[in-house]
């Protein structure tokens, strides 16, 4: 990794379920860099879960408020490594804020998205997915991703479960890809 683009935030965008988190936490550790996780600064920010908020405030409250917690974790220029929550990356008003960013795709069919939500304990964070993921994450894949795709400098695919697999290629991606 070069030292300009280890000199500046990479943030990574996809469905709730493709592994921001858990692959933002160890390219951080690779990186020697801080990771922000928008789900965690909101909360922070708001003294509320995304559940919370979209319970009691509605979803555009919500997406407005992870745009905005987003917009603020890119300010500063230092590195970090930044999972966005999935409907900020796609708010306008985060557009600009992206630009000069590697910004990585982490790309996994919504089913295999699904499932994974399925297997996973209930930590009362994702919202909007309680009844029927499939369906929620096939609407939002079909409302999305070609947004994703127009804001991504690397596309990762994020399907299987190997997340060590999926640094690896970020990394590769990163090294080869041009300076933005």
């Amino acid at each position: 990794m070069t030292s300009s683009r280890a000199a500046r935030p990479v943030v990574l965008i996809g469905l709730m379920a493709s592994g921001k988190s858990t692959v933002g936490r160890l390219l951080a550790a690779r990186l020697g860099c801080p990771f922000i996780d928008n789900d965690v600064a909101l909360e922070e920010r708001t003294g509320r879960s995304a559940r919370e908020i979209a319970a009691q405030d509605g979803a555009d409250a919500l997406h407005t408020l992870e745009a905005e917690t987003l917009v603020d974790a890119l300010g500063p220029p230092e590195p970090a490594v930044i999972a966005a929550a999935a409907a900020a990356a796609v708010d306008p008003k985060v557009e600009s804020a992206l630009r000069g960013r590697d910004v990585v795709y982490l790309r996994a069919a919504p089913e295999v998205l699904a499932a994974r939500i399925e297997h996973e304990t209930d930590d009362g964070h994702r919202p909007f997915v309680v009844d029927d993921p499939a369906r929620v994450l096939a609407e939002q894949f079909a409302a999305r991703d070609a947004r994703y795709r127009e804001l991504a400098t690397l596309i990762v695919d994020a399907g299987d479960d190997d997340p060590e697999r999926v640094v690896d290629a970020i990394m590769d991606g990163l090294r080869s890809a041009p300076a933005r």
